[in-house]
Parts: C-alpha cells; structure tokens; sequence
C-alpha cells in the first residue's frame, strides 16, 4: 500500500490535486467577503475552462505517446471561423449549424491525422511537424474570412441559452456537459481500451512497443487525430460561447493545454499520467486567474507568471521522480 502511494504514476497527480485544493482553500478564506467558494464560481471555473479543458484532451493523449502538439490555438481559431463561414448566408453557404459543426470535426481530425502521417512516415519531429501545422492552419482560418464574424442562428441561440440548473442562478450550461462528457470518454478510453494502453506503451518505450507488437502508426495517428478531433471541438464551444468566429483569436492557446497537461502531473517524456490531472491543471489555471480577479490590484499578466512558476515546478518535480523510480530500478 505505502509502495503505490510512491509509484510514478499517482505523484504528480498527488501533488497537482493538492496545489487545486490549497488554492481554493486560500481563495475561499481570502476572499470570503466575495463568495469565492460559492456553486457559481465552481462551475465558473468549469465553464471558463471548458476551451483549454477540451483541447488538453487531445494533448494529453499525445504527450503520453511521446509527442507535442504546438498547433491546437491555431485549429481552435480555424474552427471557429470555418463553422460561422458555413452558417453565415451572407458569406457562405448558410448551412445548418448541426451539419457545419460535423464538417469542422471531420476536418479537424483529418489535419491531425495528416500530421501524424509526416511525423511517423516521415520520421519528423513532431515539435516541427505541428509547428508548421500551427502557422498553416493559422494562415487558411484568414483566407476562409479576415476578420470576426458573428453567427445568428436560432441553434446557437438555444444552445447558449440551453442549460441543468443547479441552484438559483447557477446552470450547467452546454460547453461544461460536453467538458465533462468528454472527460468520461476520455478516461475510460485511456484506462480499459486498448488503444489507451498502447498509447502508455508507446510513450513508456517506443522500441519495446515496436517489439511487443504494438502498430506505432496506429497510434501516431490515432492520437494525433484525436489532437484535431478536441481541438476543433474546443472551437466547436468557443463559438458557442462567443456566439461568433474570429481567425485572431486563441493565440498561445496551444501553450496553455500543454500547461494544463503538465500542471496535471503528465511527463513531458511519455508514458505516465492521467487524464483526470488534465481537467485538475485546467482548473488550477482558472482558479489562479479567478483569484488575480478577486485581488482587484494584480495585472492579469499575474496569471501567466504563476503559472509560468508553477510549470517549473512540476517539471523539477517529474525530472525528480523520474531520477527517484530510476535509482530504485537499479537498485
């Protein structure tokens, strides 16, 4: 019992769930005068991080394998101006949201299985890969429309509006049930399918994989679609949210569902994490922003310092326990 609780595997996951409940703890006797803990905020926290939470799905999958996906920001924005392109009459084909909204997951996970062809076929780095996947995707969301543009629709507009009430005033709105539903998919595809025990496989070590019989291409391409699948589906719920598409938006949003997958207690080297941890370093992320709000005087760039030192920290923390499991192995 006391050796699991030292195993690899549940360390960082530890660690990322004790930094969300300390935060919390601090912001809710902080600011108790502003109702920190209160239900709206815990679902706030949900939805302002059903974006991040979504494309760190597909991240997560791909840092387990051994690979980076530096293009999500870029599909997210693509998404979102792809899909208000469609429904719009004035500029496109006013199709049925429902029928865009399929047309951008379908494209979505064909790019990420085209980038995961060049990086297993090609033997490229996927650093490079997804890299210039980031500026090509970047560049064709411009071409499709230059600037944002709004989407009018009565789908939308019962989507937005659409929603579990929890409590007076508090409602689980659409883009917090795909979050969670997701998550659940997720989870269980990771943990009792094959595919997700290939991916650990391949992570953990690639040769020994190859050995065991494991299709690399399978999943190479497996997760790298997935990375297009949620990330278009992240853009999918920005539309929602913003009621709109813009090509400008969500620069560096690739950064911040890596942050969240390391936050989450993932190595960066492959092979060991969990999806949950995912969800808990999105959720970390929107506490320290909620409570850089609460504190009135602080720069929202206060944001991106701490999580830039909390980053640090984790990675110190995965290269210590990787060294620690080392030694114990040879030992």
């Amino acid at each position: 019992m006391i050796a699991a609780l030292f195993d690899r595997k549940y360390i960082p996951i530890a660690a990322t769930l004790a930094v969300l409940i300390l935060l919390f703890v601090f912001g809710a006797v902080r600011y108790d005068d502003r109702n920190f803990a209160s239900l709206y905020n815990i679902v706030g926290l949900f939805r302002g991080g059903a974006v991040v939470g979504v494309a760190a799905i597909g991240a997560t999958f791909i840092i387990l394998s051994g690979g980076i996906d530096l293009s999500v920001g870029s599909v997210i924005a693509f998404t979102t101006i792809f899909v208000a392109t469609l429904v719009s009459p004035e500029v496109g084909p006013g199709w049925h949201p429902a029928l865009a909204i399929a047309a951008a997951l379908g494209v979505g996970t064909v790019f990420g299985v085209m980038q995961g062809c060049f990086i297993h076929f090609f033997a490229l780095p996927p650093f490079l890969v997804t890299l210039a996947g980031m500026f090509l995707v970047r560049g064709l969301a411009f071409v499709i429309h230059e600037q944002s543009l709004g989407i009018t629709h009565d789908f939308y507009t019962s989507m937005q509006m659409a929603g579990v009430p929890l409590s007076r005033g508090v409602l689980l709105t659409v883009p917090v049930m795909v979050l969670l539903a997701c998550y659940a998919l997720a989870i269980f595809g990771a943990s009792m399918l094959k595919f997700g025990r290939e991916v650990y496989a391949v992570g953990g070590d690639e040769a020994s994989a190859r050995l065991m019989g494991i299709s690399l291409a399978r999943v190479k391409l497996g997760v790298y679609g997935l990375g297009g699948l949620t990330g278009a589906l992240a853009g999918v719920l920005a539309t929602v949210d913003m009621g709109s598409g813009n090509p400008a938006e969500f620069i560096g949003y690739e950064l911040d569902a890596i942050a969240a997958v390391v936050i989450g207690g993932t190595l960066l080297t492959g092979g060991v994490g969990l999806v949950i941890g995912s969800l808990l370093g999105t959720l970390i992320i929107g506490l320290i922003r909620l409570m850089i709000d609460n504190e009135g005087t602080l720069s929202t760039w206060w944001t991106n310092i701490s999580t830039g030192l909390l980053l640090f920290l984790f990675i110190l923390m995965q290269t210590l326990v990787v060294k620690f499991t080392a030694g114990k192995g040879r030992g």
